[in-house]
């Protein structure tokens, strides 16, 4: 991926894992809810924006996860 290349020419990835700590907070007004997703080796952090809550998001939980 380049800088300035158009977001529908990046690739998208995929992963599976177990949701770890989950939190939530806000910028400039704008809800966010993150969480930490750990598969294997791999740990990345999810981020909704402007939700502070999303049912079944919690530690523990088994989640799959698609994205640019």
């Amino acid at each position: 991926m380049t800088a300035g290349q158009p977001a529908g020419r990046r690739p998208r990835a995929r992963m599976a894992g177990t949701v770890g700590r989950v939190r939530a907070s806000g910028r400039d007004g704008v809800p966010m809810l993150r969480a930490e997703l750990s598969g294997g080796a791999d740990r990345v952090t999810i981020i909704w924006l402007g939700r502070s809550r999303i049912a079944g998001i919690e530690p523990g939980r088994v989640l799959a996860v698609e994205a640019r």
